[in-house]
Protein backbone atom coordinates (compact mmCIF):
# COMPACT_ATOMS: atom_id res chain seq x y z
CA UNK A 1 0.00 0.00 0.00
CA UNK A 2 1.26 3.29 -0.82
CA UNK A 3 1.63 5.95 1.46
CA UNK A 4 3.76 8.88 0.29
CA UNK A 5 2.55 10.59 -2.84
CA UNK A 6 5.15 12.68 -4.95
CA UNK A 7 3.68 16.81 -5.90
CA UNK A 8 5.19 18.58 -9.09
CA UNK A 9 4.74 22.20 -7.37
CA UNK A 10 4.77 24.51 -10.08
CA UNK A 11 3.76 28.36 -10.07
CA UNK A 12 -0.04 29.63 -11.47
CA UNK A 13 2.00 31.56 -14.38
CA UNK A 14 1.76 28.34 -16.30
CA UNK A 15 -1.57 28.68 -16.46
CA UNK A 16 -2.93 30.52 -18.93
CA UNK A 17 -5.29 33.30 -18.28
CA UNK A 18 -8.52 31.69 -19.42
CA UNK A 19 -8.15 28.34 -17.74
CA UNK A 20 -11.44 27.46 -16.26
CA UNK A 21 -11.00 23.59 -15.72
CA UNK A 22 -8.67 20.64 -16.15
CA UNK A 23 -11.35 18.58 -17.11
CA UNK A 24 -11.56 15.43 -17.47
CA UNK A 25 -8.77 15.24 -14.49
CA UNK A 26 -10.00 16.03 -10.95
CA UNK A 27 -9.25 19.37 -9.28
CA UNK A 28 -9.60 21.64 -6.62
CA UNK A 29 -9.08 24.99 -6.10
CA UNK A 30 -7.44 26.25 -3.01
CA UNK A 31 -6.39 30.07 -1.99
CA UNK A 32 -3.76 30.56 -4.31
CA UNK A 33 -4.23 28.09 -7.06
CA UNK A 34 -4.96 24.42 -8.07
CA UNK A 35 -4.53 21.29 -6.88
CA UNK A 36 -4.50 18.74 -9.94
CA UNK A 37 -4.98 14.43 -9.40
CA UNK A 38 -3.16 12.53 -12.34
CA UNK A 39 -2.16 9.04 -13.17
CA UNK A 40 0.15 7.73 -15.73
CA UNK A 41 -2.49 8.12 -18.55
CA UNK A 42 -3.59 11.65 -17.51
CA UNK A 43 -0.85 13.16 -20.53
CA UNK A 44 -3.63 11.41 -23.31
CA UNK A 45 -6.69 12.54 -22.55
CA UNK A 46 -5.81 17.10 -21.48
CA UNK A 47 -5.70 20.60 -23.83
CA UNK A 48 -2.68 20.70 -25.59
CA UNK A 49 -1.14 23.38 -23.14
CA UNK A 50 -1.80 20.43 -20.07
CA UNK A 51 0.48 18.22 -22.01
CA UNK A 52 3.85 18.71 -20.95
CA UNK A 53 3.18 19.77 -17.23
CA UNK A 54 1.27 16.59 -16.72
CA UNK A 55 4.50 14.84 -18.64
CA UNK A 56 7.02 16.24 -16.17
CA UNK A 57 4.72 14.83 -13.50
CA UNK A 58 3.96 11.50 -14.46
CA UNK A 59 7.99 11.48 -15.40
CA UNK A 60 8.94 12.23 -11.63
CA UNK A 61 6.35 9.89 -10.34
CA UNK A 62 3.99 12.85 -9.09
CA UNK A 63 0.11 11.78 -8.27
CA UNK A 64 -0.90 15.70 -7.84
CA UNK A 65 0.15 18.81 -9.38
CA UNK A 66 0.01 21.64 -7.61
CA UNK A 67 -0.51 25.03 -8.85
CA UNK A 68 0.41 27.87 -6.81
CA UNK A 69 0.98 31.66 -7.37
CA UNK A 70 4.22 31.25 -4.83
CA UNK A 71 5.80 28.05 -6.52
CA UNK A 72 8.66 28.30 -8.36
CA UNK A 73 8.37 29.09 -12.25
CA UNK A 74 10.13 25.96 -14.38
CA UNK A 75 11.94 27.47 -16.94
CA UNK A 76 11.17 23.93 -18.99
CA UNK A 77 7.84 24.95 -19.49
CA UNK A 78 5.99 27.30 -21.33
CA UNK A 79 4.77 30.70 -18.98
CA UNK A 80 1.89 32.99 -19.27
CA UNK A 81 2.19 36.54 -18.45
CA UNK A 82 -1.45 37.64 -17.31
Amino acid sequence: MKYVSNVLELSTSHLPSDCESFYPLRYANHQYGYIVWITEHSEFEVDIWLKPIVKMAVSKKCSMINFDRDADVAESLKKYDW
